[in-house]
């Protein structure tokens, strides 16, 4: 009998060079994966890190007509950055546009460049627009700042 077959010692490399070839392709897909996720959680800290540095006290809201109805909410940043608000809710209702409402300084000076933030260590006035039925009965206000940073203000006085 003439068998002609592969050797143990050759099927034995083709075994190994197949899954050598197997495993690298793996490591190599599995490590873009872990440097994209590593990439994700080095955001995800620094989104933290500029929530915690964001903080808004509340001094005052005063309704200036109920005509035009326009209403200041006094606040002061003592935080550790500016605080730039992306969404203003009051009462639970969106404002409609972000020209609904603007930041502008004591001297009644709008702020620049948009008009949506508030500077660290500086007391401002966030001016707001309401096209609601009654401005008089706010209760609360949500700012939601570009971090995503959610502020309450609630409107204790009656």
């Amino acid at each position: 009998m003439n068998r002609r077959a592969v050797s143990e010692i050759i099927s034995a490399v083709i075994v190994i060079t197949v899954v050598v070839a197997g495993l690298g392709i793996y490591t190599g897909l599995s490590q873009q994966r872990i440097l994209g996720d590593t990439l994700s959680v080095k955001e995800t800290i620094e989104q933290q890190n500029n929530r915690i540095s964001e903080m808004l006290e509340h001094l005052d809201m005063f309704v200036y007509n109920i005509a035009d109805e326009e209403v200041g909410i006094f606040v002061h940043n003592s935080g550790f950055k500016n605080i730039t608000m992306s969404q203003l809710i009051v009462n639970g209702t969106v404002a409609e546009s972000p020209s609904n409402f603007y930041v502008r300084d004591l001297s009644g000076l709008d702020i620049a460049p948009d008009n949506k933030t508030i500077p660290v260590r500086k007391t401002s006035e966030i001016v707001l627009d309401y096209d609601g039925t009654s401005i008089t009965n706010i209760a609360n206000i949500v700012i939601r700042t570009e971090s995503g940073k959610i502020i309450q203000i609630t409107n204790n006085t009656d």
